[in-house]
């Protein structure tokens, strides 16, 4: 009876350590608004580092040549909401993009839904519409 209370108490132990955060709008962390040459938000460390690296590095590229500020958030959760309002709220809370031009986009990759949604400033539409 002993040996199976510990094996349950285990399995619980696991199960909780397992448990992915849940992201919101609110406690994601606002990596390019700390620093402007961050563009890849990944605070579970999904990707590597090096990858994160790469990504600062292309977007800083491409905002300098094109003046389109993109911003990658990679999560491993946020719980039962749509990646598509999720991404639009990231866009406006953040601020992504010249206000005047509106040109920002934001790349959503949610892992728990297999979801990878991009969501384009208004500014941005003709270039890369959202269907």
């Amino acid at each position: 009876m002993k040996r199976f209370i510990s094996i349950a108490f285990l399995l619980c132990l696991v199960v909780s350590l397992q448990a992915q955060e849940v992201y919101t709008t609110k406690n994601i962390p606002k990596v390019h608004l700390q620093d402007k040459t961050r563009y890849a938000c990944n605070p579970a460390g999904i990707l590597s580092a090096e990858a994160c690296d790469d990504i600062d590095r292309m977007l800083y590229a491409l905002e300098q040549q094109t003046g389109i500020e993109t911003v990658v958030a990679v999560v491993p959760s946020i719980g039962q909401e749509d990646c598509f309002d999720f991404s639009h709220r990231l866009l406006n809370e953040w601020g992504v993009g010249k206000k005047k031009k509106n040109n920002g986009l934001v790349i959503l990759l949610v892992t728990d839904q297999r979801c990878i949604q991009f969501y384009t400033g208004y500014g941005l539409e003709g270039d890369l519409p959202d269907a």
